[in-house]
């Protein structure tokens, strides 16, 4: 199957770089450092949305390329059941994901607004933790569901995306002599 990420590099640091500015919250909100708080918690929903945007643009790209099984689908090439199939998974995956974030990102947003308002003085900051704790799950489950959709996508053979466009355009892909294909080497 073809690898899923036009991005892939790119949101796993996203991701991580999210986890800078929601633990600096903590800290904050643990020393009564009402200002910086809001500013941590105005750049995890920031980093969020930009996270959001790009995924966005990945799924664009999916449709627009016909890779998004009962919506646009369009792959001709091998093993077409089983890339639907593994790509069925990765849309209900990160469809999972981006709506937990997407809960997240709101969260953070009404404790920015909260914060700003004085709501959470050094003896009330366990909301803003049990807040971290939850942005922290939605850092497991994209790193996690990420990994596992694309190992599951390179398990099977994966060609990449040279191999998808080639794929679509009725080649084999960006893979010689896959399964059966052409003549062994002998060795």
């Amino acid at each position: 199957t073809p690898t899923t990420s036009y991005t892939t590099p790119v949101l796993p640091a996203v991701l991580i770089i999210s986890s800078l500015p929601r633990a600096l919250a903590v800290r904050s909100a643990q020393l009564g450092h009402q200002r910086a708080l809001v500013r941590y918690l105005v750049a995890t929903t920031l980093i969020g949305l930009v996270f959001m945007v790009i995924k966005g643009a990945e799924y664009y790209k999916h449709f627009k390329d016909g890779m998004m099984p009962q919506l646009a689908w369009h792959y001709t090439g091998p093993l077409g059941a089983q890339v639907q199939l593994f790509f069925f998974a990765y849309f209900v995956m990160t469809g999972v994901h981006a709506v937990h974030l997407s809960i997240g990102i709101t969260l953070v947003a009404v404790t920015a607004f909260m914060a700003r308002r004085g709501a959470f003085p050094p003896e009330r900051h366990t909301p803003v933790e049990m807040l971290a704790l939850y942005w922290h799950g939605e850092d497991m489950e994209g790193r996690g569901g990420g990994t596992m959709v694309e190992g599951w996508g390179r398990s099977a053979g994966g060609q990449g995306e040279e191999g998808q466009r080639g794929a679509r355009q009725g080649g084999g892909g960006g893979r010689r002599g896959g399964r059966g294909e052409g003549k062994r080497r002998k060795g």
